[in-house]
């Protein structure tokens, strides 16, 4: 208990000290989906808007093989196209709760993060917070 609390306090001084990303590194259709990332940063921070519009939704493979190791995102996104972020070294992820992950239009399933995140977000009900992934294992601390 005491590995997993001092493990948030650590995320979160991260966190706090993290710049955000500027909101030119992101692309987003007038349906509030992000279509592209042009940033260079292993540690992402999705606004809940950009300009005017509202983060609602991920593309697919918008940030698919970008070294990310860490992303938060806003309550306001609901679904995450199919490797979004594949092939990546994610060890830190906060997610909304109900976040629908990788469902194409012919009603396909296909990973959004790696096989092993997304069986275990789903596996826990699809509830929100920080995941940590420690010793190859994902964990999930409660908001």
């Amino acid at each position: 208990m005491k590995i997993k609390i001092l493990m948030l306090f650590i995320v979160l001084v991260i966190v706090a000290c993290s710049p955000k990303n500027n909101e030119k590194d992101f692309e987003v259709d007038e349906f509030g989906s992000i279509i592209s990332y042009k940033g260079n940063s292993t540690s992402i921070i999705i606004p809940q808007n950009i300009g005017n519009t509202q983060v609602t939704a991920i593309g697919n493979r918008v940030f698919k093989g970008k070294n990310i190791t860490s992303v938060t995102l806003p309550e306001s996104i609901t679904l995450i196209g199919f490797e979004a972020f594949a092939n990546n070294r994610l060890n830190n992820i906060t997610i909304g709760s109900d976040v629908i992950l990788g469902l194409r239009a012919e009603l396909e399933f296909h990973f959004v993060f790696e096989e092993d995140f997304d069986n275990f977000y789903n596996n826990n009900y699809m509830k929100g917070g920080t995941y940590i992934k420690e010793n190859g294992q994902w964990n999930m601390i409660e908001k």
